[in-house]
């Protein structure tokens, strides 16, 4: 954390000034302090006193989950916004706007290629929406992206080094983001091995340093 607040509510005051700075409007700048409220009440039940990316995390985890997070309705993608907007704040003492590509993205290469083969699998296997596919797509392109850069070509060229390099080199995501990006990748090393396209299983090598774990509330308190 770039600042030490005294209190949540003196954090979620700063966050909600960095917003009217960056010019957004004031229906979107009191739809996240909404969103920051109800974590609010959420850290309060639990007895958490400092806010953290984790404690987003976690907060994401038992309200909305992972598994099918780009089917949710808007509400809940807003939701997922206004954690990942928060975390980004308490981490970096700003906010990252969302850049949308009008780009279809495309995977390419020899890995790229099973890449779209693996999901067009989860697509058929098991009757993904659009807009599911599309995140498939865009976060196995991370993936991609940094192997091309590495000059991994191949699907013979992942090792375990390589995979830990990649999970070592998302720090321009934010937390939520990251965790993402990582399970998705995760998934698709796993497929890999299921398939004997790997000879090892590599999907346990990458832990999200921000990984959801339970609190023990008896604990939580200094």
């Amino acid at each position: 954390m770039v600042k030490q607040f005294q209190s949540y509510s003196q954090l979620v005051e700063a966050a909600a000034v960095k917003f009217i700075a960056l010019s957004y409007s004031r229906s979107s700048v009191k739809k996240y302090c909404d969103i920051w409220r109800q974590i609010g009440d959420y850290m309060s039940a639990k007895d958490i006193q400092t806010y953290t990316p984790n404690v987003g995390l976690q907060f994401v985890s038992e309200k909305i989950g992972y598994a099918e997070q780009c089917t949710l309705p808007r509400s809940k993608r807003d939701l997922l916004r206004g954690v990942n907007a928060l975390s980004d704040f308490a981490e970096t003492g700003e906010i990252r706007k969302c850049k949308r590509s009008s780009v279809p993205i495309t995977l390419e290469g020899p890995v790229g290629k099973v890449m779209a083969s693996y999901i067009l699998v989860q697509k058929e296997l098991l009757s993904l929406a659009d807009s599911t596919v599309r995140s498939y797509y865009n976060y196995l392109s991370v993936f991609l992206s940094f192997l091309n850069v590495r000059k991994v070509h191949s699907l013979q060229g992942l090792d375990n080094g390589v995979v830990l390099d990649f999970a070592n080199n998302l720090s321009e995501y934010s937390s939520v983001t990251r965790h993402l990006i990582i399970l998705t990748a995760n998934q698709f090393l796993a497929y890999l091995y299921a398939h004997k396209l790997l000879d090892a299983d590599l999907s346990k090598v990458m832990v999200d340093r921000y990984t959801y774990r339970p609190i023990r509330i008896h604990l939580s308190c200094s």
